[in-house]
């Protein structure tokens, strides 16, 4: 499907989703001037938008992402750097609730 269709199906604007292939969160098939959205590309937005609902920002859904591409990766290193990524977040998220708290 063109671009129109996936980013109404998804419910965001196309600048939205031409943002999120700038970024290498979504890849869609080029044919030509247009960009087409298969399966794969479906799955690959449902996982950012699964992490934007959990509050990740987009640098921190691009790290997830790069992570998760490197295949050679050992599967104890990507445990790590996961676990690194999400002390980070929670460390974000108790300063957050401490300053809201406060007031």
């Amino acid at each position: 499907m063109r671009i129109g269709i996936f980013a109404q199906k998804n419910k965001i604007s196309v600048d939205t989703v031409r943002y999120y292939i700038d970024l290498n969160l979504t890849h869609p098939i080029r044919k030509g001037k247009y960009f087409y959205f298969e399966n794969e590309q479906q799955d690959q937005l449902d996982r950012v938008l699964y992490l934007k609902n959990l509050n990740f920002t987009l640098d921190e859904i691009k790290k997830i992402i790069s992570i998760d591409k490197l295949n050679k990766i050992e599967t104890i290193i990507e445990s790590n750097l996961y676990e690194q990524i999400l002390l980070e977040k929670q460390r974000s998220v108790k300063k957050k609730l401490s300053i809201y708290l406060k007031h």
